[in-house]
């Protein structure tokens, strides 16, 4: 989850944890420091535990007064965001208007309303005076509400004590702003460089706890770790009344299916699966106790690129084989494993998570799923030396009116292949019209079966596109024609070529 970091640099921020004096650039003439300073030490151990373990996340670094300004674009280099602290200018008067503008308008134009955010903002406890103040902002018609799921985080360089009345007002902030709420952070007294640390370690624990687990598969195992951690499973909206049990720690592989039947199933979360160090934790939530836990861990640090990974071994021979790990979560709750490649060049290991008691009718029954070596007769059957027919996808039983052999099922033969098929044809035209046709028609006919009707508009958008760009006149008027048939409610009748 990306993370917004909202500094406030107004010239309250100046003032210094004593009555010494403080210098227009927030430097102290003796050992206390400014509020600032003491802002960019919290958010300088607040990036350092985020390099640790959250290192693949966004973050980026807005400063604000009056106006604001992005001084670090989204990103995962934690060092430049701690030499970017020192550089920011000081500037006039607090403005939480233009605090909250930077928000909306940063992580609107850069991810748009569906990723969800954390927003931390660190300002001295003084709610303002005047225009842009907390209690005009809180008390204006036009609150400006983040337009994307996100949950607020408060950091008052400031004891409770001295923020005293505008603490409802931080509250109400979090409420009236973001989503999912959020929460007012405060340092002890007395406020010390260690007290506002503590703040940000704080807020870092709550909201920022990586996910360290187990992945086994009979005697292997190793140590992984879920980017991002999966905190926000429990908050799924699922059709049935379905209590979701706690994460588990250990993640058991129950057998492997090659990727062709396993198709590509519905899910509601994707999480990279990352080896981490083998020097075990038994202070990770879930983690067995010293005394239970295998004689394999144990406490003394270990170079791991000299040391044997089963979930390198495990990445590695999924994409090769083109096979998926059929992962057991809880009693009625699976995932699946397998290698993502975003690219020809570099892959990862991902857990599907599929959601609880979920019914892939081309599996059957998960729960009833099982060894192939267990069953009397092999269900894999040799066709010849090296290939075999797979049992899957499962025969339903009975027979239903709507069956009809020659429907083809989408899971093994994708959309997107047969798309491109048809637009090879297409740009071969008029010497392929009927293979065209054909695919045009076996396109439309699948469409249909899986009540897919806006892919039947793409094509025809596709169709007329190509048309538009064709070289040929006979092959444009045959585009048109197919795409004019698309389009038309006539959908019962196969599209005839016509005679150019």
């Amino acid at each position: 989850m990306p993370t917004l970091v909202l500094l406030d640099v107004s010239l309250s921020m100046c003032r210094p944890t004593t009555s010494e004096h403080i210098d227009a650039e927030g430097n102290g003439n003796g050992n206390d420091m400014s509020r600032r300073q003491l802002a960019h030490q919290g958010l300088r151990t607040f990036f350092d535990y985020l390099a640790d373990n959250f290192r693949l996340e966004f973050t980026s670094l807005v400063v604000f007064s009056s106006l604001w300004e992005e001084i670090v674009p989204f990103t995962r280099d934690y060092d430049l965001l701690k030499s970017k602290l020192s550089k920011a200018e000081t500037y006039d008067k607090t403005c939480f208007v233009s605090a909250f503008e930077a928000a909306r308008s940063v992580i609107s134009d850069g991810w748009g309303p569906s990723t969800p955010f954390h927003v931390i903002l660190v300002t001295d406890g003084s709610p303002g005076v005047g225009e842009g103040s907390l209690r005009q902002f809180l008390d204006s018609q036009d609150v400006i509400t983040l337009p994307f799921t996100s949950k607020l985080h408060i950091i008052c360089i400031a004891p409770l004590e001295e923020v005293g009345a505008s603490l409802h007002w931080y509250k109400q902030l979090c409420d009236a702003t973001s989503s999912h709420g959020g929460h007012v952070y405060f340092p002890e007294k007395p406020l010390t460089q260690q007290s506002v640390e503590k703040a940000f370690m704080q807020l870092a624990e709550n909201n920022y706890m990586p996910y360290k687990g187990i992945l086994q598969f009979g005697n292997l195992r190793s140590n992984v770790n879920l980017v991002p951690p999966p905190i926000n499973i429990m908050n799924y909206n699922s059709n049935d009344d379905y209590d979701f049990p706690p994460f588990p720690y250990e993640l058991r592989i129950c057998g492997f299916l090659d990727s062709v039947d396993i198709g590509q199933p519905p899910c509601i979360a994707r999480h990279l699966v990352l080896p981490y160090s083998s020097s075990h934790n038994q202070d990770e939530p879930g983690a067995p106790d010293a005394s239970a836990s295998d004689s394999s861990f144990d406490d003394t640090p270990v170079d791991d690129s000299h040391t044997p990974s089963f979930c390198v071994l495990l990445h590695g021979s999924l994409k090769v084989e083109k096979m998926v790990a059929l992962v057991k979560l809880s009693d009625d709750w699976f995932g699946i494993l397998q290698s993502w490649a975003d690219s020809k060049k570099k892959s990862n290991l991902v857990l599907s998570i599929f959601e609880p008691a979920i019914k892939l009718s081309w599996l059957g029954e998960l729960t009833q799923l099982g060894p192939s070596i267990d069953e009397d007769t092999n269900p894999y059957v040799a066709v010849n030396e090296d290939e075999e027919e797979s049992p899957f996808p499962v025969a339903l039983p009975g027979y239903f009116s709507y069956h009809h052999q020659g429907f083809l099922a989408w899971t093994r033969n994708s959309l997107q292949s047969d798309i491109q098929k048809t637009l090879r044809y297409a740009r071969r035209l008029p010497d392929r019209k009927q293979a065209f046709y054909k695919e045009v028609n076996k396109l439309r006919r699948n469409a249909l079966v899986y009540s897919f009707d806006d892919v039947i508009a793409c094509i025809a958008n596709l169709l007329l596109k190509e048309a538009e760009s064709s070289n040929s006149q006979q092959a444009a008027i045959l585009l048109k024609h197919a795409a004019a048939h698309l389009q038309s409610e006539n959908v019962y009748s196969a599209i005839e070529p016509i005679q150019t």
